[in-house]
């Protein structure tokens, strides 16, 4: 557990956080799994880093809060932060979220060779899951993907499991949503591109009318 800027005083309630976490872990027959603990003084990000590199970490968890859904998870102060500076897999899990089965996978792509090594990644996943993955490009007047890149990836990534979809539509925004909820997808995976990316994507006014479905985690590599 990393914490930024961290109080002495509040040293005792974050310990209790630990006898909770293990008493979770406990419930759910995890007795097994590893649990250890870091406070850590400073900015999040780096410290986030230092662990990663010091602890051999291969994926984090962080956990999401406030009324804004996605756009929270994309663009708030410490979540936006990590996902786009870490090298690692990003598991940002809404504080509304309740667990569930995994059994569809949503994967959004813009067809660049940077998203093949993440599909890959969530195919594997998926495997371990017995999870179907579901691919989304979501096609405007401003795309440069061609049909021969589209049928291009569809013969690469040959898979039982996989499902394509290409979706002609300007409210890019909207369509993923529409996407998560006529797909039932339970968890969603991205590739991190540059934050101001996100920000232009997860606007205010788009949060204003996202749908329930903005409760489900997020997946970043």
């Amino acid at each position: 557990m990393l914490f930024d800027s961290l109080e002495l005083s509040r040293v005792d309630s974050f310990k209790d956080e630990i006898a909770k976490l293990r008493r979770i872990a406990d419930e759910r027959n995890l007795e097994d799994i590893k649990m250890s603990h870091r406070l850590m003084d400073g900015d999040l990000v780096n410290n986030m880093k230092i662990a990663i590199k010091e602890d051999k970490i291969d994926f984090v968890v962080m956990g999401t809060s406030g009324a804004n859904g996605w756009s929270a998870i994309f663009i708030g102060t410490n979540t936006g932060e990590v996902l786009t500076s870490i090298e690692v897999p990003l598991l940002a899990v809404p504080s509304t979220s309740k667990f569930n089965a995994i059994e569809t996978i949503g994967f959004t792509t813009r067809y660049r060779n940077k998203d093949k090594e993440t599909l890959r990644q969530v195919l594997k996943i998926a495997k371990k899951l017995s999870a179907n993955v579901k691919c989304l490009y979501v096609k405007n007047n401003d795309s440069d993907v061609t049909e021969i890149t589209i049928n291009t990836w569809e013969k690469e990534f040959n898979d039982e499991n996989l499902q394509f979809f290409v979706i002609p539509n300007e409210e890019v925004e909207q369509t993923i949503f529409d996407f998560i909820d006529n797909q039932n997808i339970d968890i969603l995976a991205m590739t991190t591109y540059k934050r101001n990316f996100f920000v232009e994507l997860f606007t205010t006014h788009f949060s204003e009318r996202v749908s329930y479905k903005s409760s489900i985690p997020i997946l970043m590599h």
